[in-house]
């Protein structure tokens, strides 16, 4: 997971535990070229805090509009894509001419997994999602471990990284 994506988890959980409903917005799909990568994250709350980018600003101003107009308010997620014509690259100024599908959710403040997340991914942790008893895929390394695992080899190599530092895994969520 890269800094800014922390950054993003760890301001919105800060943002749920003051009350806040803020948006995720998370690039989910992408075609051409793009500005950022499949993952990438954006937090936004209503009054136009944000973290973190999906684009380096030409689709985020259209973002903050969009949500100033309740347009994605509600429970429901929303998949909003941007880059479909060239009229409409033009009008946001996306330069690459590449297509984002994003990912729209408003957050609700009792939703914990957001805090937990953040929480697990302090320095030093190693996080992985937890279903029916079983460890899974992803497995979250904090960026002190980005050495270490430069130097693995396959599966076996990760695994024994986690079993020498189980102390510091931390299962996050049951999905």
């Amino acid at each position: 997971m890269q800094t800014l994506d922390h950054d993003v988890l760890q301001r919105l959980a800060i943002w749920l535990t003051r009350e806040e409903r803020p948006w995720l917005c998370t690039i989910v799909r992408t075609s051409g070229s793009s500005p950022r990568p499949v993952g990438s994250m954006l937090g936004v709350l209503e009054a136009g805090e944000q973290v973190g980018t999906v684009s380096g600003g030409c689709v985020e101003e259209d973002l903050l509009e969009r949500i100033g107009a309740g347009e994605f308010s509600g429970e429901s997620p929303k998949l909003v894509e941007y880059g479909v014509s060239a009229l409409e690259n033009e009008r946001l100024g996306l330069p690459c001419g590449g297509k984002l599908v994003l990912l729209i959710e408003q957050l609700n403040t009792g939703d914990s997994t957001y805090r937990l997340v953040a929480h697990a991914l302090s320095p030093g942790k190693i996080v992985t999602p937890v279903y029916l008893g079983q460890r899974g895929h992803p497995v979250g390394f904090d960026q002190g471990y980005f050495h270490t695992l430069k130097n693995l080899c396959g599966d076996e190599g990760a695994r024994k990284l986690i079993n020498a530092n189980w102390i510091q895994l931390t299962c996050a969520w049951a999905l």
